[in-house]
């Protein structure tokens, strides 16, 4: 390897994409949670964070995540 080449690990990554794995999961995670909590408080509507709503959100998007392509 000369001095002007990069390592693997960062000549694969683009600039800018999102990180994956558990790493990513996480931080997608907290982001979603810190985003519905904003908007329950903002907006009052506190049946955003009900278990009806969490329920229906997830029987919707099951189906839609198994239907994902294998990359």
């Amino acid at each position: 390897m000369t001095a002007l080449e990069a390592p693997a690990s960062q000549a694969t990554r683009r600039r800018g994409s999102l990180p994956t794995g558990p790493r990513g999961l996480l931080l997608g995670g907290l982001g979603l949670l810190v985003l519905l909590s904003a908007v329950r408080v903002i907006s009052g509507a506190n049946d955003i964070t009900s278990s009806g709503t969490v329920g229906a959100a997830l029987r919707l998007a099951v189906p839609i995540g198994l239907a994902r392509p294998a990359w």
